[in-house]
């Protein structure tokens, strides 16, 4: 009949390019939220990404939820560190005693 077939590219590869939107937005989302508690830490004085590449990481997970349950020693924080820290624990003691100390005064 001379009509042009259809250029829309078949359904399922419609729905993994949606699948494809999908995970860049919620992979963008988690990058914005990790920035805001990076942020958070910060005005807190809490100088952990100095130690740490990744506060997600399982070191940084495992210091933040010892500050949430309400440790504030900073031996102890550091101690907290798994073993593929490349910063010595000396340093990440003394970056978060400051931090530490003054939250523990607010």
């Amino acid at each position: 009949m001379g009509l042009l077939r259809a250029s829309f590219p078949p359904g399922f590869i419609c729905a993994i390019r949606s699948l494809w939107r999908h995970r860049s937005s919620l992979i963008q989302m988690a990058a914005e939220h990790v920035l805001h508690m990076q942020k958070a830490l910060d005005q807190m004085n809490l100088q952990i990404h100095r130690v740490l590449s990744d506060i997600t990481g399982i070191s940084g997970l495992r210091i933040l939820d010892a500050i949430l349950a309400g440790e504030g020693d900073p031996v102890t924080l550091a101690r907290l560190c798994h073993g593929g820290v490349k910063s010595k624990q000396s340093d990440n003691i003394r970056l978060l005693v400051a931090g530490v100390h003054l939250a523990e005064l607010s």
